[in-house]
């Protein structure tokens, strides 16, 4: 079953912290979704709606598949 991590990601997208002062752990898909968040917001996209962790380095955000490397290496692959 899919982790659901739209709370987390708009906490990313309203928050406008560094990406050094993530509340969560490094590691955690909690952290991944909070950087994915800000990279929505940081790029012009919309608010996320639906974020969910997929298999590997991959998420479903809005209807996109996205790569998270770490919170400097983010794109959109689907």
């Amino acid at each position: 079953m899919a982790t659901i991590l739209t709370a987390e990601a708009n906490e990313g997208y309203i928050t406008n912290v560094p990406a050094k002062q993530c509340p969560y752990l490094a590691t955690s898909d909690s952290a991944n979704a909070w950087h994915i968040g800000a990279w929505l917001r940081d790029t012009g996209r919309s608010a996320p709606r639906m974020v969910r962790a997929s298999r590997g380095n991959t998420y479903h955000v809005n209807e996109m598949k996205i790569r998270f490397v770490d919170h400097t290496d983010i794109a959109r692959i689907a």
